[in-house]
């Protein structure tokens, strides 16, 4: 068993520094397409510093189809037009002297995904826009269209052809298809009773393994959580068990193991991502599970 727990944790410090790797690599391509392209735009006359909105009202002409950083932006705050469509805004909201930004929610598809596959894409957003129209209203008001975003350090997506495209997406790519087919390293194929040693990350694999992959009720029940309602004490899946086990067990679909999540937890509860294959190609992004440490001092899965 010392064996077993040996080649798992292993497989997860193997597991962690690839992603390391690779989000390293995401965000040294991003930062330079980005300086690639503020220079480009800026050789071709197409740049603008950032100014009062005011200032492009005025001077309409000098402005229009140019790029410029937008000044600031908060993604969770935006202004309504009368047909419903939403707006990033930035300058003085309460004489309407702002810039106005139609956000691309894919973008946002983007850095969600990179943050729930590698892990650590909060940060201050940067965005270059492309001025579309001023007018004065109640105020002076500039529409740009979004360019490219950039969490500098992180990743850089930007707007070709109206869709949004990570820059070193193959990266993102290759790394989630290398984990999804060795995540199982370690784990033994025919087991028929959980060790009772098995520590949190082991708990999550095996859960995930028995269940997706093996399709092992009798084991797979093993590792859930009898003080969380999923089974009962004699081991009969209650509700929330059977749920998962109808999700788990479907022929067309597959759970693998993605990562640890230190950002949130504590001692006594640890939180995992994993990832969801129909089909045998990845579909949405992945998704967290936790697993608590019960009084008993066994590691359960709390939810999934």
């Amino acid at each position: 068993m010392k064996k077993i727990i040996a080649l798992v944790m292993g497989a997860f410090i193997a597991m962690n520094a690839v992603f390391a790797d690779v989000a390293k690599d995401i965000a040294k391509a991003g930062d330079a397409e980005w300086d690639k392209m503020v220079s480009s735009y800026k050789a071709s006359g197409e740049w603008k510093d950032v100014v009062s909105a005011s200032v492009v009202v005025d001077d309409f002409r000098g402005y229009y189809k140019k790029i410029m950083p937008f000044p600031a932006i908060d993604f969770s705050d935006f202004v309504t037009d009368k047909y419903g469509k939403k707006y990033y805004w930035c300058g003085e909201k309460s004489n309407w002297n702002i810039f106005v930004i139609k956000y691309n929610d894919g973008i946002q598809d983007y850095l969600y995904k990179l943050n729930n596959a590698l892990g650590n894409y909060k940060g201050s957003y940067e965005v270059l826009g492309r001025i579309t129209d001023a007018y004065s209203w109640w105020g002076d008001v500039v529409e740009m269209e979004v360019v490219a975003v950039r969490v500098k350090g992180r990743a850089t997506i930007k707007i070709e052809n109206n869709k949004p495209v990570l820059v070193g997406e193959k990266l993102l790519d290759a790394a989630m298809g290398k984990q999804a087919s060795s995540w199982t390293k370690g784990i033994p194929e025919n087991a028929t009773k959980v060790p009772a040693n098995l520590n949190a990350e082991d708990v999550a694999k095996w859960f995930l393994y028995y269940g997706s992959v093996k399709k092992d009720q009798a084991v797979w029940k093993q590792l859930c959580s009898s003080e969380e309602d999923a089974v009962k004490a004699d081991g009969t899946l209650l509700a929330k068990g059977e749920s998962w086990w109808r999700n788990l067990s479907k022929t067309d679909r597959e759970y693998y193991f993605v990562r640890s999540d230190e950002s949130r937890g504590s001692a006594n509860e640890k939180f995992f991502m994993y990832q969801i294959r129909v089909n045998g190609a990845d579909a949405g992004v992945a998704k967290p599970m936790c697993v608590i440490k019960e009084k008993s001092g066994s590691w359960k899965v709390k939810s999934f």
